[in-house]
């Protein structure tokens, strides 16, 4: 994260990739151009998280990012989101066409595709820099590859459907961590099946980015043809 070193930077920054790959750097290096040692408890840095964004989360957006900062180095806005209504992105627009003077975004997606085209030509985009083969839950989910239609059919219903503490930033985690492993090597499955199972994974990653998709739908659909 370079970027963050220049003295003049960018209103809005579109960081594509894990939060958890982004929100530890970005918090050090934001606490270090601040000067602070608790950067969560400073009014200047503003850290949220979103299952889903709404045109009412949008409008408070818009009314607290117009408020000047206590400091001298500009208010920081941190929000990680995981899907989007359309009546939200597009009250959105506003806000960065006209950014408040001293105030910078970094908005977390997991998929490009969250965002609206003329919403996402706002920011100035960063996608993950991490390999295909860096760790995650590779163990479980390499066991889900191999198991039946039908068992991975129970998993999903198991895990994730009928799991009311799931949200989809759980799920998105879930199908991150599958694309990874088919990506490594197609060790869980053979070569041919292992392109046609990382389009499966893809497609429901796109589909889950969406506000009025369906959990269950995509999750059964995934178990069923991956």
């Amino acid at each position: 994260m370079d970027f963050l070193n220049n003295s003049n930077l960018h209103h809005a920054y579109l960081l594509v990739g894990r939060p958890e790959d982004f929100l530890p750097k970005l918090r050090l290096l934001l606490s270090e151009r601040l000067g602070l040692v608790n950067l969560l408890a400073s009014p200047d840095y503003i850290e949220e998280s979103y299952s889903l964004f709404g045109i009412k989360d949008s409008h408070s957006l818009r009314q607290r990012q117009i408020l000047s900062a206590f400091g001298q180095n500009g208010r920081f806005f941190v929000l990680t989101i995981d899907s989007a209504t359309i009546e939200a992105q597009n009250a959105l627009l506003k806000t960065f066409e006209e950014p408040t003077k001293g105030t910078h975004f970094f908005v977390i997606l997991r998929s490009e595709d969250v965002f609206l085209p003329t919403l996402k030509s706002r920011f100035f985009v960063i996608r993950s820099g991490e390999s295909r083969g860096s760790q995650g839950d590779d163990g479980m989910v390499a066991s889900f590859l191999k198991l039946s239609p039908v068992a991975r059919l129970e998993y999903v219903k198991k895990n994730f459907i009928r799991n009311k503490t799931i949200g989809k930033g759980e799920v998105f985690r879930f199908l991150d961590d599958l694309e990874r492993e088919l990506y490594g090597g197609f060790r869980s499955v053979g070569r041919g099946n292992g392109l046609k199972s990382l389009a499966v994974v893809s497609q429901a990653k796109k589909h889950l980015a969406s506000p009025r998709s369906s959990l269950r739908l995509i999750l059964e659909n995934l178990a069923l043809t991956i």
